[in-house]
């Protein structure tokens, strides 16, 4: 074998575009989010306080920690007809909901 051969690598064939499997995908946390998108899908799936001016995750618990915890004092909107205890309101999609944790 002469020099010339021994340096000469073998052609290697290409493809014009590389195959594209699921393991090619990107996590959604990964990706850029538009924030008009994200206050969309908010507004539409959330919970809202409109006296902490947030919204809060669409779980009983998110309600409980929320309204129960003294994160911040809330003015109720009214107050329970059996334990005369404090009702809190809250919006899910635009409309008034009321959240209390009657003990009886």
């Amino acid at each position: 074998m002469s020099n010339e051969q021994k340096d000469q690598k073998p052609e290697v064939e290409q493809t014009a575009t590389p195959s594209i499997s699921e393991f090619d995908a990107v996590h959604p946390r990964f990706v850029k989010e538009n924030p008009e998108d994200v206050v969309k899908y908010e507004q539409e799936h959330y919970y809202y306080c409109e006296q902490c001016r947030m919204y809060f995750a669409p779980t009983f618990e998110a309600l409980r920690v929320h309204f129960d915890k003294e994160i911040i004092t809330h003015e109720p909107i009214g107050s329970c007809f059996y334990c005369k205890g404090n009702v809190f309101g809250y919006k899910k999609s635009g409309q008034l909901r009321a959240y209390h944790n009657c003990p009886e």
